[in-house]
């Protein structure tokens, strides 16, 4: 075997054990350059260590993928956290809602409810949703 490709890698294979450890290895030293900066300014790499791990080939390419799926991750993540919010807005109207309709709570005005579970609903369908909803209640 004159190249860097392994036959028969089936996985718990002498092969395969060696392939995932080359791509471990590969994004271990991925995961090094792309903090070399902090690694470098902390003492922890040399110059030279940092120069090399700035030129390595295919580098950039691999490290441009992990930027991909950091943006990726930090898109999810605003989403849940939108999710949560508009969870959280829903069931504060609601409670509200029931404090004054099925416990008549003086406590709670019915001009208060409203606005609540305007928000919320704004919230879930956006301001436009809101006012196509409100278009189609007032025609039926």
């Amino acid at each position: 075997m004159g190249d860097d490709t392994l036959i028969d890698a089936h996985p718990g294979s002498t092969a395969h054990q060696v392939d995932r450890l080359r791509e471990e290895n590969l994004r271990l030293l991925d995961l090094v350059r792309y903090q070399r900066s902090e690694l470098h300014e902390a003492g922890l790499i040399t110059d030279e260590e940092y120069a090399s791990l700035a030129s390595e080939k295919g580098s950039v390419s691999r490290l441009e993928s992990y930027d991909t799926l950091r943006d990726r991750l930090r898109k999810q993540t605003q989403r849940a956290d939108t999710a949560v919010e508009s969870r959280n807005s829903a069931l504060t109207a609601l409670k509200l809602a029931y404090r004054k309709h099925e416990m008549d709570d003086e406590s709670v005005g019915w001009v208060e409810v409203g606005d609540r579970l305007c928000d919320a609903i704004c919230e879930i369908i956006g301001d436009d949703g809101f006012a196509l909803w409100l278009d189609e209640v007032s025609s039926e």
